[in-house]
């Protein structure tokens, strides 16, 4: 599989992502090469609040996130792509200089961002935005870019339980994305919105299909891990 697309950072980090999901290698060279990359589209035309800015096609075309669920507004764009850039360059903990000098100067901006949310709420910030960005967010929470980790999931999660709809669903939350971020962040709080909703996930899994997809086969494999731990 073809990780690096220069055309598009939406489909660069979701190729790595892809490849996470179904434990695939990539070479340190081609890691390497991506994370160079990144590192040089911090701040610039494009970027939310010091992350990395998506291409332009990105913003031409519209973005999906990683599990299928369709980005259109351009602020949620540069913003839950640049996180989950930031977020893959914090896992890879790539030896590049530039890369580390980068990295730190972006998370450094994007926890001033969010600690003066939390001075203007005067709570813990549990969601960012909508239930897209709020996945996001968490995600950044557990790759260790941003701190409190602890403190700002568990609000996060309190609020996606009041959200529940009453049909193994949230409001205002992408059912396919949140199930997924739910799995990895893997406290008692996130396994019982999982349990919330898996007669939903037994349910997609038991449907006879003959025609699969890139998206269908990440869900299937995503709620494939889920009901294995629940």
């Amino acid at each position: 599989m073809q990780y690096f697309d220069e055309r598009s950072l939406s489909n660069t980090v979701n190729n790595v992502l892809h490849a996470e999901l179904f434990s695939e290698t990539i070479p340190n060279r081609e890691k390497e090469k991506i994370a160079l990359w990144i590192s040089k589209r911090r701040g610039i035309k494009g970027s939310y609040h010091g992350l990395f800015a998506p291409t332009e096609a990105d913003f031409k075309e519209g973005v999906h996130l990683f599990t299928g669920e369709p980005v259109t507004s351009g602020a949620a764009i540069s913003h839950i792509i640049g996180e989950e850039a930031m977020n893959l360059l914090q896992r890879w903990d790539l030896d590049i200089p530039e890369v580390k000098q980068v990295l730190t100067t972006a998370k450094k901006s994007w926890r001033a961002k969010i600690s003066e949310d939390e001075a203007i709420y005067g709570k813990p910030m549990g969601m960012f935005c909508c239930g897209k960005c709020s996945n996001a967010y968490w995600r950044g929470l557990l790759s260790g870019s941003l701190d409190k980790a602890d403190t700002r999931l568990r609000r996060g999660l309190e609020i996606l339980k009041s959200l529940r709809d009453g049909k193994r669903k949230w409001k205002r939350f992408p059912f396919y994305n949140t199930i997924w971020v739910l799995h990895d962040i893997n406290t008692k709080a996130s396994k019982e919105e999982l349990q919330y909703v898996t007669p939903l996930l037994e349910r997609y899994i038991s449907r006879r299909v003959t025609a699969t997809s890139l998206y269908y086969d990440r869900r299937s494999q995503i709620i494939q891990n889920i009901l294995k731990t629940i």
